[in-house]
């Protein structure tokens, strides 16, 4: 899927705001086909990071940091403004 195609499918889905405010986020049963190609782009375009101890894998894009948490239904896409960007490991 080319950049153009991806940015319209992720402009479309139906982010909600987690409850501290502090990013937002699409289901995997609500979007997954955006999950699906997303998944994709963040193992091949994506970078390493650890917070708060754990390692996540991102991929920046946009102004957003985005990452994948979970699995199976209660998976989600993550998202938040890249300010400040996080160290890379």
């Amino acid at each position: 899927m080319d950049k153009v195609a991806l940015v319209a499918l992720m402009d479309a889905a139906p982010w909600r705001t987690a409850k501290d405010q502090s990013h937002a986020y699409v289901m995997n049963f609500r979007h997954r086909a955006l999950y699906e190609i997303m998944g994709e782009v963040i193992a091949e375009e994506g970078y390493e990071v650890t917070f708060k101890g754990y390692p996540y894998r991102c991929w920046d894009h946009g102004g957003y940091r985005y990452w994948l948490v979970g699995n199976n239904k209660s998976a989600s896409i993550n998202r938040t403004l890249n300010d400040p960007p996080l160290e890379r490991v």
